[in-house]
């Protein structure tokens, strides 16, 4: 009997962007319904961000007439569909996280790490970029001791998220999420039967 490979997904994407967020919950559910696999390419979304952290006000200076218009509307709909999302004041370097994720070569143990990032940021407003903030992750998710500090300072963990970045450059990926199989691309928000299209396509 021959085995048939399932299709597979990349998905573009970064812990402090909220499409990305609310686009897991469908991704999380197609998965559900068909076998396919999910390949996770890490994109830069606003790399400069220092490590402190940057106010969503410095951070989007004159691109929005009302920015709490528009972060209120986006926390709706992600409490619509049942997602943790507290009040967002804050962006994060998110590349400490993008590392650490590059370690969890178990995808269940990937799943949980992300989601537990995107929590910890959207609902909590914890840094995602911080070591403790991070290894209280890595604690809570599995009990086999990771050390954080150890995996953001791994020169080959931090080597495979700079070739994510080239990736997405050479491939024009210029905003999260994007999905890709194949030749085919969708960005933004997908929906269940979207996803499926695009992977199943009639």
């Amino acid at each position: 009997m021959m085995l048939i490979t399932p299709p597979a997904l990349t998905v573009y994407t970064d812990f402090v962007c909220p499409w990305c967020y609310i686009g897991d919950m469908y991704l999380r559910d197609a998965s559900t319904k068909r076998d396919f696999d999910i390949h996770y390419v890490m994109f830069p979304l606003h790399p400069e961000t220092p490590s402190s952290g940057l106010t969503l006000n410095k951070l989007f200076k004159g691109r929005f007439d009302n920015l709490q218009k528009v972060q209120d509307a986006i926390r709706k709909q992600a409490i619509a569909l049942g997602l943790r999302y507290g009040t967002r004041t804050h962006t994060y370097n998110s590349l400490n996280a993008q590392i650490i994720g590059k370690a969890l070569s178990d995808p269940k143990d990937f799943e949980l790490f992300k989601l537990a990032v995107f929590e910890k940021y959207f609902g909590d407003g914890c840094n995602i970029g911080d070591s403790l903030v991070l290894q209280q992750i890595l604690d809570n998710i599995n009990n086999r001791k990771w050390n954080a500090i150890d995996l953001i300072n791994d020169a080959d963990l931090q080597q495979q998220v700079e070739q994510d970045w080239i990736l997405c450059r050479t491939n024009g990926i210029t905003g999260v999420p994007t999905f890709q199989q194949g030749d085919r691309y969708c960005f933004g928000v997908q929906q269940t039967a979207n996803i499926l299209n695009l992977l199943f396509p009639e």
